[in-house]
């Protein structure tokens, strides 16, 4: 602190300035001004992400409708495992280095409910929430969420056709049971998706070794 002021006096005079200056308005346009070094990552991780996305959206336009041609003739176990196989070819045609996430999401988009699918096999989350293309657990924004709001809407009106509800015949919302016990609420505010899910009570044992494990 003495290298940087030499007396009481002039720190005191400095941090009176700091405190009582009052800062120039920056006028110039947003997109111009310098970004804060949180905003750079911020915008690294959503250009990845939106990468990721596009991969993930190629293999499945290759590999759903070998998925469904499959269906009726294999039993399910083995289409999966023929599905991965061929994903993870492609994929290493495409990228570099260890492609299990992305091979992984793309069975979560041909076989389940697309990036909803972690976050429901993680029995440490107990509350979901879905805000157009975004998915919260717990109330912490999820590491991967829908590609746009379309994909959100489509994977929720699956959800709901499976227990015979539908979100476009219902303006107020619609409230449901999913096939887990889970309760669900769903509807749109200004065409803004909007999707809140409770898992089913458990015990606390069943709790504790969820979140050991």
């Amino acid at each position: 602190m003495e290298g940087r002021f030499r007396c009481r006096g002039h720190l005191s005079l400095q941090l009176m300035r700091t405190t009582h200056e009052t800062p120039m308005p920056d006028n110039r346009d947003r997109s111009d001004r310098p970004r804060r070094r949180g905003g750079q990552r911020r915008l690294a991780d959503l250009a990845v992400a939106k990468r990721h996305q596009e991969h993930i959206a190629h293999l499945q336009g290759a590999l759903q409708p070998e998925a469904e041609a499959l269906r009726d003739s294999t039993p399910a176990m083995e289409v999966v495992g023929q599905i991965r196989s061929k994903a993870t070819i492609l994929a290493q045609e495409r990228l570099e280095g260890d492609v299990t996430p992305i091979v992984e999401a793309t069975l979560d988009e041909i076989f389940g409910l697309g990036p909803l699918e972690p976050v429901l096999r993680d029995q440490a989350v107990d509350t979901i929430r879905i805000e157009n293309a975004v998915i919260f657990a717990n109330g912490e924004r999820a590491s991967r969420g829908f590609r746009d709001a379309a994909h959100a809407r489509q994977v929720v009106d699956r959800i709901l056709a499976s227990v015979d509800q539908d979100l476009a015949a219902s303006p107020q919302g619609v409230q449901a049971v999913m096939m887990d016990g889970s309760r669900m609420r769903a509807w749109e505010d200004e065409a803004v998706l909007h999707v809140e899910i409770r898992r089913r009570d458990r015990s606390r044992s069943e709790r504790q070794e969820s979140k050991r494990s």
